[in-house]
């Protein structure tokens, strides 16, 4: 049905969908004609998902993509910092706009493997209490004198008199199935048998989430490297070709937390530097302060104003130790439209 829509309208709807859940965006990604006339939409929805640092010391709520990816650490047995070590190969295969959708199904096929999972290594732990319960009723005991037993019952029974412990068994008696022991080890045999298939099976289901989780990653890497490539080449025409790059590649590396803004109809990414949290809203060219100043990509705001006079410094010295051309960096005065605001040319 979007597919048939006009174009104009077709990138009102994009603009408007609720695409930061990777879960959400099903039989959304189907044209690429659509990609490549109007990536900025694209750019915004991938980005909310996908460049998310899933670390695990997120105090925020979390994701559905963070939550997969920490329950697959959980029950995959590594952690955030064994992932970074591993050596990705980019999955360059298609378009990054099809990679999203690919991702989204393996993420779908990931949630439903990881619920098997679990389930197997609860089944796994019934089985070992069941086990060492079985080995209990069939192990043979070495015969022990009247000292030992009587030290034994004494023990136990320190405090307690002899009517007040007749009482206590009449009431709490449960009668116990009488089984043989042919029966028993019979039964033991059965669940040693369970348990290695259970082991196995575990075994294989781990391998196979690790495969998948890396091949997740590696489109991730290979949607990263195309996106900073179509960066590239819309920074070539604008101002400050660097210090945009620069400034993207740290946007797309940071930490995101969405909230809607009802003002500008796009949903603003706050960034966390230090104890700060910073608005970065995303502009359109047919917005007031662009069409002033050519080259500006996104309004950054902060509530206090010292947090947003350190910001500020910060970011030229992120600037200039990058290498960026700190002079085609403008910090213009955006207090006529947001308070304690700049725009990064």
């Amino acid at each position: 049905m979007v597919n048939q829509l006009p174009q104009s309208c077709r990138f009102v709807v994009y603009a408007h969908l609720d695409a930061r859940d990777l879960f959400r965006l099903r039989g959304v990604c189907k044209t690429t004609r659509d990609t490549i006339e109007h990536p900025y939409v694209w750019k915004r929805m991938f980005a909310a998902d996908l460049f998310t640092l899933v670390t695990e010391s997120n105090q925020e709520q979390p994701t559905a993509y963070q939550s997969i990816v920490t329950s697959i650490r959980q029950a995959c047995g590594f952690s955030f910092t064994d992932e970074m070590k591993w050596s990705l190969s980019p999955m360059r295969w298609t378009t990054w706009p099809l990679m999203y959708r690919a991702c989204a199904k393996k993420l779908h096929y990931l949630r439903r493997d990881v619920t098997r999972l679990v389930a197997e290594l609860d089944e796994i732990q019934s089985l070992r209490r069941e086990r060492g319960h079985l080995k209990d009723m069939t192990q043979v005991r070495g015969k022990r004198t009247g000292t030992e037993m009587r030290r034994n019952q004494l023990s136990c029974v320190k405090y307690i008199n002899k009517s007040t412990r007749r009482l206590w068994v009449a009431d709490h008696s449960v009668p116990t199935l009488v089984t043989s022991k042919s029966d028993l080890l019979q039964r033991l045999q059965t669940v040693d048998t369970a348990l290695k298939d259970s082991t196995a099976t575990t075994f294989t289901l781990r391998t196979q989430l690790r495969k998948e989780h890396r091949k997740v990653l590696g489109l991730i890497a290979a949607a990263r490297a195309q996106v900073r490539t179509v960066l590239v080449h819309e920074c070539q025409d604008s101002v400050a070709p660097v210090a945009s790059v620069q400034f993207y590649e740290a946007l797309l590396g940071a930490e995101h937390l969405y909230k809607d803004d009802k003002d500008f109809g796009f949903d603003p990414a706050f960034l966390r530097v230090g104890s700060a949290q910073v608005a970065l809203l995303p502009l359109e060219p047919t917005q007031a302060p662009i069409q002033d100043h050519n080259g500006a990509h996104f309004a950054i705001t902060c509530t206090d104003e010292a947090d947003f006079l350190a910001i500020k410094a910060s970011l030229s010295d992120d600037l200039k130790r990058a290498g960026g051309p700190i002079a085609a960096v403008d910090f213009f005065d955006y207090g006529r439209y947001c308070p304690n605001s700049f725009i990064v040319l």
